[in-house]
């Protein structure tokens, strides 16, 4: 039996990844989800700016920050990542169902805002 690891409220150290995804243009809802038929496809970071990039989170009380995010490997793997660093204080100051997703701007000055991810946070 396994257990659910919860976060907690004023833990720190934590790793929050954002895959920026896309529609696919190709996919064909006919044919069964492969390698060769992916609903998203991973969004290309190579000409995100670094230092613009964001992880947004979302509060239980839906009040909303920015933290700035690194892309994480290879850019067109479709990855930002925010390290809650120990130095930092806890992202995590209230209990409760919170949400994040990357905003990855570029440079032409677009930017693309990723799906929410949802963490419930414990006491």
């Amino acid at each position: 039996m396994s257990q659910e690891v919860v976060p907690r409220k004023g833990q720190k150290g934590t790793v929050f990844t954002a895959l920026m995804e896309e529609p696919n243009p190709n996919y064909d809802p006919s044919l069964p989800i492969g390698p060769g038929n992916l609903q998203y496809l991973a969004v290309d970071l190579t000409l995100a700016v670094g230092n613009a990039n964001m992880i947004e989170f979302k509060r239980p009380n839906k009040s909303t920050f920015q933290k700035p995010a690194d892309v994480d490997g290879t850019p067109t793997l479709g990855r930002l990542q925010y390290v809650n660093l120990p130095a930092e204080a806890s992202v995590f100051d209230m209990s409760g169902l919170w949400a994040y997703r990357g905003i990855a701007v570029f440079a032409d000055g677009s930017s693309f805002p990723g799906s929410w991810y949802e963490e419930r946070v414990g006491k």
